[in-house]
């Protein structure tokens, strides 16, 4: 059990950059929460959803890994399987960032009317 935590904090302090980044915009999501709701609102749930699928991806690898083990499927048997949920992942992080994306330019004025 010791093993499973340490090799799971192991993942998630390899992804440390990118959960600094995220925690740093759920902050700034919050701290412009009065200025800019609607955007402030979009980054904080996409910078959520990403912060989620990061510690989702180091469980699962780790999970994963233990179910081959226990199971004794095969390395294409695990192949499968992990390439499946690394894109499930991945696509929901696509839908994070465009959350992000989305809010860099929610309630732009068109500066060209004036």
């Amino acid at each position: 059990m010791d093993n499973l935590i340490t090799t799971f904090l192991t993942q998630l302090a390899a992804q440390t950059p990118l959960l600094i980044v995220c925690m740093a915009g759920l902050i700034t999501a919050l701290t412009h929460w009065q200025r800019c709701p609607r955007p402030a609102m979009l980054t904080l749930v996409g910078m959520a959803i990403f912060l989620v699928t990061i510690v989702a991806r180091s469980f699962l690898t780790i999970y994963l890994f233990q179910l081959r083990r226990d199971h004794d499927w095969s390395i294409t048997q695990y192949g499968w399987i992990t390439s499946i949920s690394t894109l499930v992942l991945i696509v929901i992080q696509a839908a994070a960032l465009g959350l992000v994306l989305a809010a860099v330019f929610t309630g732009r004025k068109d500066h060209r009317l004036g």
